[in-house]
């Protein structure tokens, strides 16, 4: 009897945590959405922002024991990277303004 009540129990504690990663991927992916269309609408930091919640949510999910799926996995990998392009792009476009600002006067 105490078997079966342990049975019992671990089945419930493992029907909580899918329910769980379950809820936490759900939440990520609808997040997720969101994140990508800040992306198309060029709000960067909203992206940012959205993506750090996105990978903190996965996060938890795997620590549960749950798997992230490819498809959200791969998406997360092309918004993160996006963004770094993004974030690039605008440190190039930086340091060329200032070396536009820094150009000496010419003697004449």
């Amino acid at each position: 009897q105490i078997e079966a009540e342990a049975n019992r129990l671990k089945e419930e504690a493992e029907q909580a945590i899918e329910n769980g990663c379950r809820a936490l991927l759900t939440q990520a992916n609808g997040l997720l959405s969101d994140v990508k269309d800040h992306l198309r609408e060029k709000r960067l930091v909203e992206a940012r922002v959205g993506l750090s919640e996105v990978k903190d949510l996965l996060e938890e999910m795997t620590t549960l024991g749950g798997k992230c799926p490819d498809l959200i996995a791969s998406d997360v990998h092309f918004v993160d990277a996006a963004l770094r392009a993004d974030e690039e792009q605008w440190q190039l476009d930086e340091n060329l303004l200032r070396g536009v600002h820094s150009v000496p006067e010419p003697d004449g």
